[in-house]
């Protein structure tokens, strides 16, 4: 903030004379003023006398908020301070919150090393996860990066690692949320709960990784973030226990839950006394069924100053398994701290050796004090007291972190940062592992590798939501694109199939009466003189026109399918193939008679746009998207598609302006997909008829001899289409052909520009498209 100001060339010089409000206090004192009181905006924030509980609550409903750490920042940045001469006069008291305690050096208080690692390269991330795939091994993911929601996975490493990446399947199926929580319990098992979009879009998935894998276990009942978790035992088994958090950013919850494996959510009944609703607390079991939850903010939307202890028990009657909770009374030694001091948001809690660090957060009355960034509590006494670090090089910023445990007695705090509005942004650059007495024997921690797409530019990346609600659905498909199939349903009404289009997912329609095309189009059925593609490769590229157009008979290209050759028809107009799309009834009058579209396809037909027949022997059709929806109805033998959800297109390859893509993605073998892609296949056999919304990205295969289909494409859409002729139905909506031409005009716009300069804005402007695309 400091440097903001130098910059403007107005530096706040009192600052550094006065850098305390006790010091600014006496900067009037001095110069002899009878009274002087200072207090913080953030401290006047939480005084009921200053701005009415009603009044903070009601804010919520003005705009989806979630920044306060940097509302706290901000807010203890700036103070008002009345001095008077007349004591009558003053108008702002002291706060009752606030602690007057300086830091006095105290050879009792335990050191805590806190020594920098990996201080070159690791993600800048805030309010992500991070957990432990074993002792030299650590993943972070999700949370706040530079420019946006992460979508990365940095793996860190201790130098006893040989190995040099991760199976992937390691790799959490969570990306674009932040404020999860990622709990450790049975050993190295993990549970990631939750988290947000934004304010308003909380996640309700929950993933289990057990023996390596990740495994979606059934959701919360309802979306939760800014909630706190640990692990419990209960009924022989472990399991976890969440508390609080927010449902949005109007609602916090007050619900307790558990979850053990295999088994559902419980919400678990109060006992004792009622904790306060609170969100951004922090939770940690001191023994197998018992522990400690303090700080968070309260439905005033003021930090809590309360502490207590809870019990997880089984009761033999009819309410089962509860949580037993009491505020407790802290010891702190010598008067050292105030619970201004102790009461924190945001916080990470950690157990390191016979001790519980809080490490980090916002206090009660502002920005956490040097001394106080780190306290230690003895679970058994509720003894809390300051540590001295020691060994720190460089400060770190002890908002938005993630702490994983490494050892008894030491741990890694990784990440942090915040954005202080336009003051600017800062980022720990390095992590730091933290313990007693870390010498030259500990293990050094570098950055192996970084998993994944840098940032979450649309809502198409697997967040939590984006994944079916089964708990038995294996996470494998978003880590090593193994394939989803297609549903498959029968429909017996045109209100069936409109139901169908209104869900916009690809769908087998089985048992649809097609006409006697599908036992009558053989080879020696099929005689006519077409035009087609001839490959010299099995796998046709449109970008590379690894194949050629010739006209032959249609009886020498039948030949050449009875020679398993790589051919394919893709029928165009006969009467005006450039300017005219085709259409099986002008261009095939012949065979149309063959097929028909049942009314339950009504929809299809009244909506018309081309209806191209395509025979092939073993050539796959590349990737491409269509900008209408199609049917396809195959005729004869079988076919293979490969098919993508729309959001997932800057994953496949596809240029700037263009519907086909070189990646050949029916060939596993020799294409290595990117992880954060999801696959659909469908397999379809004679007398089966796909729907293929607009949109989706496909390719195609033949899987059984040679292939006969028709395809039907048809206008799902009342107005968007481009103007002008669209013979193969797949050209681009007239807004996207419009908006192509005006991002060709913002970039010149800022060819006379320094490169430095254009590069800055091109990407500001590009992350407000991302956004408006969220």
């Amino acid at each position: 903030m400091l440097k903001h100001f130098v910059k403007l060339k107005s530096p706040l010089n009192s600052a550094v004379i006065y850098p305390t409000l006790k010091d600014q206090v006496g900067r009037f004192n001095d110069t002899g003023w009878t009274h002087a009181n200072a207090r913080s905006l953030w401290d006047l924030w939480s005084d009921d006398g200053f701005i009415a509980p009603d009044e903070r609550h009601e804010l919520d409903h003005v705009e989806p908020f979630d920044e306060w750490e940097e509302f706290a920042m901000f807010a203890s940045h700036y103070f008002i301070l009345i001095a008077s001469q007349d004591l009558d006069g003053e108008v702002i008291h002291p706060s009752p919150r606030i602690s007057a305690n300086e830091h006095t050096e105290d050879a009792t208080i335990p050191k805590l090393d806190l020594v920098p690692q990996i201080e070159k390269g690791i993600t800048p991330r805030r309010h992500g996860s991070s957990f432990t795939i074993d002792s030299d091994n650590v993943l972070c993911f999700a949370g706040h990066g530079v420019q946006g929601r992460l979508s990365t996975t940095d793996q860190l490493t201790s130098s006893a690692t040989e190995t040099s990446t991760i199976d992937t399947l390691s790799i959490p199926p969570v990306t674009g949320v932040v404020c999860n929580t990622t709990t450790r319990f049975q050993q190295n098992d993990h549970l990631v709960v939750g988290g947000r979009r934004s304010p308003d879009d909380a996640q309700r998935g929950c993933f289990h990784r057990s023996q390596g894998r990740w495994h979606r276990v059934e959701d919360l009942p309802k979306g939760l973030y800014r909630h706190t978790a640990t692990k419990v035992h209960c009924g022989g088994c472990e399991g976890i226990l969440i508390h609080g958090g927010k449902h949005s950013s109007t609602e916090i919850s007050d619900d307790w839950l558990f979850w053990q494996p295999g088994a559902s959510w419980r919400k678990l009944r109060v006992r004792g006394e009622l904790p306060d609703s609170v969100f951004g607390a922090s939770m940690i079991a001191t023994d197998a069924n018992s522990g400690l939850m303090l700080g968070g903010i309260n439905s005033q939307n003021v930090v809590n100053m309360k502490i207590w202890r809870w019990d997880v028990k089984s009761d033999q009657g009819d309410e089962g398994v509860y949580v037993h909770c009491d505020q407790i009374d802290p010891t702190i030694p010598n008067g050292a701290l105030q619970m201004a001091a102790v009461a924190r948001f945001g916080a990470q809690i950690v157990s390191l050796g016979s001790k519980i660090l809080l490490v980090g957060g916002i206090c009660a009355d502002g920005i956490t004090r040097l001394q106080d960034e780190i306290l230690q509590i003895d679970a058994s006494s509720a003894t809390i007291g300051r540590v001295r670090k020691e060994n720190v090089s460089q400060r770190p910023l002890l908002i938005g972190v993630s702490i994983e445990k490494l050892e008894e007695d030491r741990c890694l705090i990784i990440g942090g940062g915040a954005v202080c509005f336009s003051f600017g942004t800062f980022w720990n650059t390095c992590c730091f592992l933290c313990g007693m007495k870390i010498d030259s024997h500990d293990k050094k921690w570098t950055l192996r590798h970084v998993h994944g797409q840098k940032y979450t530019k649309s809502r198409h990346l697997p967040t939590v939501d984006d994944v079916p609600n089964t708990r038995s659905t294996s996470i494998r498909a978003l880590a090593d694109c193994e394939t989803v199939e297609v549903p498959r349903c029968t429909i017996a009404s045109k209100k069936d199939f409109e139901s169908v289009l209104r869900a916009g997912k690809p769908v087998i329609l089985e048992q649809l009466d097609i006409g006697p095309c599908a036992h009558l189009w053989s080879l020696d059925y099929l005689r006519a003189k077409v035009v087609i593609h001839a490959s010299r490769s099995t796998q046709m590229d449109f970008v590379k026109k690894n194949f050629e157009y010739q006209h032959i008979r249609f009886g020498d290209f039948l030949d050449a399918l009875e020679r398993n050759e790589a051919v394919y028809l893709r029928a165009i107009s006969s009467s005006n193939p450039t300017t005219q799309a085709t259409s099986l009834d002008k261009d095939f009058p012949k065979l149309a008679g063959d097929f028909d579209l049942p009314p339950e396809l009504a929809d299809v037909t009244d909506n018309l746009h081309s209806s191209p027949l395509r025979i092939s022997g073993p050539a796959r059709m590349w990737l491409h998207y269509d900008v209408m929806a199609n049917v396809l109805a195959q005729i004869r033998s079988s076919k293979e598609l490969i098919l993508y959800h729309p959001s997932d297109v800057d994953q496949l390859g596809f240029a700037p302006g263009a519907s086909s893509s070189t990646l050949d993605v029916c060939d596993t073998a020799k294409h290595k997909f990117k992880p954060h892609t999801k696959r659909y296949k469908a397999s379809v056999s004679a007398g089966d008829v796909l729907f293929i919304p607009a949109l989706w990205s496909h390719a195609a295969a033949p899987t059984d001899g040679f292939s006969v289909a028709v395809n039907v494409f048809f206008r799902n859409l009342t107005t968007g289409y481009a103007a002008g002729k669209d013979v193969y139905g797949n050209r681009d909506l007239q807004a996207y052909e419009n908006g192509r031409q005006n991002v060709q005009r913002m970039a010149n716009a800022f060819k006379d520009v320094p490169a430095e300069a254009r590069t800055f804005y091109l990407k500001r402007l590009a992350q407000e498209l991302m956004d408006l695309a969220e």
